[in-house]
């Protein structure tokens, strides 16, 4: 998700009558290995090499689990109460955040 995007949808929360817990997720979730993958395609530079988890853990201790875990979030109230992303997709949304 874009900073432009999660900005617009905490707006448009602000502003509407929905209430309890919400997701602030792109409503096309996208492995790291996509994400890595589509900013290199759009860096014009390879993408090759996997820092592997025992390199991670000693590093980054606690948000070790956090980064190589997952799990898919949608945005599904969000999205019924009628927010409408501008940035939807994986690659508009690289480039817009490298532009």
């Amino acid at each position: 998700m874009t900073l432009s995007d999660e900005v617009a949808a905490i707006r448009f929360l602000l502003d509407s009558d929905v209430s309890g817990p919400v997701n602030v997720a792109t409503p096309n979730a996208a492995r790291n290995r996509e994400i890595v993958a589509a900013v290199a395609h759009a860096m014009h530079r390879p993408a090759v090499m996997r820092v592997p988890a025992f390199v991670l853990r000693p590093v980054l201790r606690d948000f070790a689990d956090a980064l190589l875990g997952g799990a898919r979030v949608l945005p599904g109230v969000l999205s019924r109460a009628g927010f409408e992303f501008r940035y939807p997709d994986l690659e508009p949304a690289v480039h817009a955040v490298l532009a």
